[in-house]
């Protein structure tokens, strides 16, 4: 299935929006310098006519269920990731230092070996947290399970440990309502 695209009808100006800018009729705006033509800026954007159903129709079948063994693998393995990459982050120091004292390198690379390990271990503690952030939002729409109490065991729990605070949290869960 395709999908089909549309352009705006020709009367419509697209316009970027902008707080200093102001649209005042058809072929000009008004700027904090004044007034502009802008045809060029007719035609830009495309709309998509695609409903739903018509993308629920192209997902395969098998995607619309959940699997609960799969999803709880999912989450025991970035647990198990978050845990790994924590240990190693406890061997940055004495590995850097062992840099200078062990190897008689200069201290200067002993730094940069420093915050260049800190740097990866931010990078990826940060993917893994945030994996644990998506995994923990689907499960507060009911997407890992079908048993809503394991849903909410998953997600609270790993919104618990999670970055975001938890302000943050309830009013992602508000807006999406």
């Amino acid at each position: 299935m395709l999908l089909q695209l549309s352009s705006p009808p020709p009367d419509v100006l697209l316009v970027p929006r902008c707080p200093r800018i102001q649209k005042t009729s058809r072929d000009t705006l008004q700027t904090h310098k004044g007034h502009h033509t802008v045809p060029q800026l007719r035609h830009h954007s495309l709309r998509f006519q695609v409903t739903l159903a018509q993308i629920h129709s192209v997902v395969p079948k098998h995607l619309h269920y959940r699997h609960t063994g799969k999803a709880l693998f999912y989450v025991a393995r970035d647990v198990l990731c978050a845990f790994i990459v924590y240990k190693l982050g406890w061997c940055i120091d004495p590995f850097a230092t062992s840099l200078v004292t062990h190897y008689n390198l200069p201290s200067v690379f002993g730094t940069v070996a420093k915050w260049a390990l800190w740097v990866l271990y931010w990078h990826w503690q940060g993917i893994i947290l945030a994996g644990w952030w998506c995994m923990a939002h689907e499960a507060g729409h009911g997407s890992l399970s079908d048993h809503n109490w394991l849903n909410h065991l998953v997600g609270f729990s790993l919104h618990t440990v999670s970055p975001p605070s938890p302000l943050s949290v309830v009013l992602i869960a508000v807006l999406h309502l």
